[in-house]
């Protein structure tokens, strides 16, 4: 096309904030992703933490 990757880049954010969208349909999000909105859309079963401590005992840090 003709076109720069930093013009491309720039046309790609400047649609993105004028329309508050992606101007592109993701073919497919990776499984990580996928299993992170699932768990956002209940937070009710998310693990709570009191302290930062107690983050890193749960990820044996």
């Amino acid at each position: 096309m003709g076109i720069d990757l930093t013009a491309s880049v720039t046309i790609f954010i400047t649609k993105m904030v004028k329309e508050h969208v992606i101007p592109f349909t993701p073919t497919s999000l990776p499984v990580e992703t996928l299993q992170l909105l699932k768990e956002a859309k209940h937070p009710e079963l998310l693990k709570k933490y009191n302290t930062p401590d107690d983050i890193w005992n749960d990820l044996n840090v």
